[in-house]
C-alpha cells in the first residue's frame, strides 16, 4: 500500500504550482499488513500537493533509491495551462496507480510560495517539464519537450521506463508501442498485427487516424490479431514517413513478416477501416472463427422457429469445442426470444459498455467478441426488408 500522510492537510488553495510526478520503485514502500505506510508514502492514482519541506523529504526517499525516476512539470495556476495540465496528470496517475514496480506519484507545488524551488531547479520559463532517472551509472536527466497531454506523458513514460501503459482518457485503449517493443509485437509468428504509425499525434490525420483505430481494434477484439500504435520517432524514420503522414501496417502471421502498407489516412474514415479489415481478411485473419455461416446468421431472425432451433443444433454439431460457440448460442437464443429489436439493442449496449474508459482488458476482449458475433446478425438493410415485408402484407 501507497499512501500520502501529510499530503492531505495540505492547502489547495494554490497560486502558482510546480507539478511533479515522481515513479516509485518496487522496493522500500509501504509495509506488510496493508494497513499502515511510512511518513513519506504517497497514494498513487491521483494529484497530491507538495510544500517545500515536503518536497525536501520526498527528494530524500528519490536519493536513496526507492523513486525510479521523475518527471517535473513547472507552471502557475493563474494561467489557462493549469487546469488542462492538472487534468493531463490526473490520467496520468491513474494510469501508472495500479501498485506495479512502476507505480506513479503526481505531486503539486506552489511556486510562488516555494520561490527557492524553483531558483534552486533554474526554471526560466513555464510550463518547463524535465524527467530524471536513477540508473547504475547515476542521475540521468532528459528535458520534455513534446505535448503537455496524458497520451504524450504516458508514451515518453512508456519509453523511458520500458513499459506499456495506455492511456485511459477516452474511449477503450489502444496498445501503444516505442521503438524497444515494436519488433516484439509485430515479428511474433503466433499472432497478425496491424499499427498505426504517425509522428505527431497532434496533426489532424494522425489524431482522427487513430481515434479510427479504436474502431479497427474493437473489430478484431478477442481474435489473433493484434491491433497497436506508435508515435516513436524512430519507427516513423525507419518506414521513411513525413511528419503529417499517418498510415496502418500490416503483419501477416507466421514466420515471413514483411510490413505492409494497408491505408493511409486521409479524412477518410470509412475507407480507412474497410481497408484495413478486407485486408486482414484476405491475409487470413478472420474476425470470427464461425464466419463461414455469416450469411446464415444474417438471416436467422427471419427464419422459423422450428428452423432456427435445426439451425442451432448443426452449428453445435459443426463447431463441438470451438471456444467462441456459446457466444453464438447465447445470442442465437436471445434473438429467437426477442426478434429483430434484440440485435440492434443489444449492439448498442455493447459499444457504451465498450467505450467505457475503466473497462478491462479481458472484459473488453470478451465483450468485443460478443460485438463482433453480433455484427454478423446486425444487417440494418435486412430489418428494413423484413419490415417493409411486413407493412406489405398488412395492406
Amino acid at each position: 500500500m501507497i499512501c500520502r500522510r501529510w499530503v492531505c492537510g495540505f492547502a489547495h488553495s494554490c497560486v502558482g504550482l510546480w507539478l511533479v510526478v515522481w515513479v516509485i520503485g518496487a522496493t522500500g514502500v509501504g509495509t506488510e499488513g496493508g494497513g499502515q505506510c511510512e511518513d513519506t508514502g504517497f497514494e498513487v492514482g491521483a494529484v497530491a500537493r507538495f510544500d517545500a519541506h515536503k518536497y525536501d523529504v520526498f527528494k530524500e526517499t528519490y536519493e536513496t533509491h526507492r523513486v525510479k525516476a521523475a518527471l517535473f512539470v513547472f507552471l502557475l495556476e493563474d494561467t489557462e495551462d493549469f487546469a488542462t495540465l492538472l487534468a493531463e496528470l490526473e490520467i496520468v496517475a491513474k494510469a501508472f496507480g495500479e501498485g506495479d514496480e512502476t507505480s506513479v506519484v503526481v505531486g503539486a507545488i506552489d511556486v510562488r510560495k516555494w520561490k527557492a524551488v524553483a531558483l534552486k531547479e533554474k526554471i526560466v520559463r513555464l510550463p518547463t517539464v524535465r524527467f530524471y532517472m536513477h540508473t547504475k551509472d547515476g542521475l540521468i536527466s532528459d528535458t520534455y519537450t513534446r505535448e503537455t497531454t496524458s497520451a504524450g506523458f504516458i508514451r515518453f513514460l512508456n519509453e523511458k521506463l520500458g513499459t506499456q501503459k495506455v492511456v485511459k482518457s477516452s474511449g477503450h485503449p489502444i496498445m501503444q508501442l516505442n521503438a524497444a517493443q515494436f519488433d516484439s509485437v509485430t515479428l511474433n509468428p503466433d499472432s497478425f498485427a496491424i499499427v498505426f504509425v504517425c509522428s505527431d499525434p497532434e496533426v489532424k490525420n494522425c489524431k482522427h487516424g487513430s481515434e479510427a483505430m479504436k474502431t479497427v481494434d474493437r473489430k478484431f477484439a478477442g481474435t489473433e490479431v493484434v491491433v497497436a500504435e506508435t508515435f516513436d520517432q524512430a519507427i516513423v524514420e525507419r518506414y521513411g514517413l513525413l511528419r503529417d503522414t499517418a498510415v496502418a501496417l500490416f503483419f501477416s502471421k507466421g514466420s515471413e513478416k514483411n510490413a505492409v502498407l494497408v491505408a493511409e489516412y486521409k479524412d477518410n474514415r470509412e475507407e480507412f477501416i474497410e481497408f484495413i479489415i478486407e485486408h486482414a481478411r484476405d491475409s487470413g485473419a478472420v474476425l470470427d472463427v464461425i464466419e463461414d455461416n455469416a450469411f446464415a446468421f444474417k438471416t436467422f431472425a427471419q427464419l422459423q422457429v422450428k428452423d432456427q432451433i435445426a439451425f442451432l443444433r448443426k452449428l453445435e454439431e459443426t463447431y463441438h469445442g470451438d471456444v467462441r460457440l456459446e457466444v453464438y448460442k447465447h445470442l442465437m437464443q436471445k434473438i429467437m426470444k426477442q426478434g429483430l429489436p434484440f440485435i440492434e439493442t443489444e449492439a448498442g449496449r455493447l459499444d457504451r459498455l465498450l467505450d467505457d474508459p475503466n473497462i478491462s482488458d479481458k472484459s473488453r476482449n470478451q465483450l468485443g467478441l460478443r460485438r463482433n458475433i453480433l455484427g454478423q446478425f446486425l444487417i440494418k438493410e435486412l430489418a428494413s426488408d423484413v419490415e417493409i415485408q411486413e407493412q406489405s402484407q398488412h395492406k
